[in-house]
């Protein structure tokens, strides 16, 4: 799933601020969006898809929490990614 990530967000550097971890199965990805807990709901709305945003863990609402260890992982990529590409985002860059 790991290579999945890569990958995808190899495909949209502009949106998604990503460092692989080095161990775990758990990362917090930053996204360029004003408000990932806005964004968030918007897109389990619209596309069915949950992301969890680091705001809930106390941190910066301009991340999300992202777990790789789900067999659907991949299938939840790509609803992302085409939810991504109806819905184009701009927002200033993260810092």
């Amino acid at each position: 799933n790991l290579q999945l990530a890569d990958a995808f967000f190899h495909r949209w550097p502009e949106l998604f601020k990503w460092r692989r971890p080095m161990a775990g199965s758990v990362a917090l990805v930053g996204m360029n969006v004003p408000s990932v807990t806005a964004y968030a709901s918007q897109l389990a709305q619209e596309a069915g898809v949950l992301i969890l945003p680091a705001a809930t863990l106390g941190t910066d609402d301009r991340y999300m929490r992202m777990g790789f260890g789900r067999a659907a992982f991949g299938e939840a990529l790509e609803q992302f990614e085409a939810f991504l590409s109806e819905h184009p985002i701009s927002a200033a860059p993260l810092t």
